[in-house]
């Protein structure tokens, strides 16, 4: 019952997901190249205990940082005292409801969206764009007023955003350039990113807007590829 709560909220949210029976299943897919953006897993499961299953993936580095919850019951102390020693983000609570869920979900995303992008002092920041979208760089580009360019791949395919003092100047992918090439890019929901800052930047500038219009007129070039993909 509780599962069948999780998945339908979670799902009606816009989230997909993966699910399992067993950790060793869970460990299995991890091991297979499985990119979680985070992980809600029973306490008690068959074969390996949820606390055991949290232990491997928290001593994983390619694994520690995703975010991780545990489904325990109400009154439970004890297991959230060994739940948070592991290194778990957060509790949920027999019975679960839909709301809290989605907003105990949708706030660990985001805090770890910021984790990823908020690298204090550094130059070059990589990632995955499953984990951090266009979209998502973009606001943190304009959020920092800093100077630079982003590199993104997906499927051998390179394209580049150029941005001086926050502000998106110009872009580029195949043939398309200036803001065209952003719209083509956002729609990009997989592949690599690296955000590298310089003190200034040589780019002739081909987008006038602001990064807050380019970002709009995106959305909206998005929800229409979408609506003829769908």
């Amino acid at each position: 019952k509780t599962r069948g709560v999780l998945e339908i909220s979670l799902k009606k949210a816009g989230y997909g997901l993966h699910v399992v029976e067993k950790a060793r299943e869970a460990l299995e897919w991890l091991e297979d190249g499985g990119a979680p953006g985070l992980i809600i897993s029973d306490t008690d499961l068959p074969g390996m205990s949820g606390f055991e299953f949290c232990a491997r993936v928290k001593e994983n580095l390619d694994w520690e940082a995703v975010p991780f919850i545990f489904l325990a019951d109400a009154g439970s102390s004890e297991s959230k005292r060994r739940g948070f020693e592991l290194g778990v983000e957060d509790f949920l609570t027999r019975p679960v409801y839909v709301k809290e869920v989605v907003t105990r979900v949708q706030l660990l995303l985001q805090r770890r969206k910021k984790e990823l992008l908020d690298v204090a002092g550094a130059e070059q920041v990589r990632g995955r764009l499953e984990d951090v979208t266009l979209l998502d760089l973009l606001q943190a580009i304009e959020d920092k007023d800093r100077t630079g360019q982003a590199d993104l791949e997906r499927d051998r395919r390179r394209g580049l955003v150029y941005f001086r003092e926050g502000r998106v100047i110009d872009a580029a992918v195949g043939k398309l350039r200036g803001a065209e090439a952003v719209y083509r890019m956002m729609q990009w929901s997989e592949g690599t990113y690296s955000v590298r800052y310089t003190p200034t930047l040589a780019r002739r500038e081909r987008i006038e807007e602001s990064t807050q219009d380019l970002l709009l007129k995106g959305m909206k070039a998005l929800d229409a590829f979408n609506d003829l993909s769908g």
